[in-house]
């Protein structure tokens, strides 16, 4: 995707964990409340939530990563478990503004797939 950051999410009701990341991470980082992450509005809405610029989105511009400029744009998808509800998301990031092309969702999606069914162990 050409960007510096990916990373698979998993949500419950009140946390966040970075399964796996693009970036080292410690044990501590791994684990967010559910109320900075991003990923919490795929998981909700079940579809991809693709944004080019965070920091004139309604829903991300007053987020403290946008704020600080670690997240510019952002794409998620969500992954599924085996009862077809959406609980977490592969996704990508950049610290800048980008227009996401129809290509690279394409792939995001695909490797969602992936993660899925390793995550829940179907068969590929």
């Amino acid at each position: 995707l050409a960007t510096p950051f990916a990373a698979v999410s998993l949500l419950d009701g009140t946390k966040q964990l970075l399964a796996g990341c693009s970036f080292p991470s410690g044990p501590g980082e791994r684990w967010s409340p559910v109320e900075l992450s991003i990923s919490k509005f795929t998981v909700a809405s079940g579809i991809p939530f693709i944004v080019d610029d965070a920091t004139v989105h309604a829903l991300l511009a007053d987020h403290p990563a946008v704020i600080s400029g670690a997240i510019g744009a952002y794409a998620g998808v969500p992954l599924f478990s085996d009862d077809d509800q959406a609980v977490g998301t592969l996704h990508s990031w950049d610290n800048r503004p980008r227009q996401w092309t129809s290509g690279q969702i394409i792939v995001l999606q695909e490797m969602a797939d992936l993660a899925s069914a390793k995550i829940f162990r179907r068969p590929i």
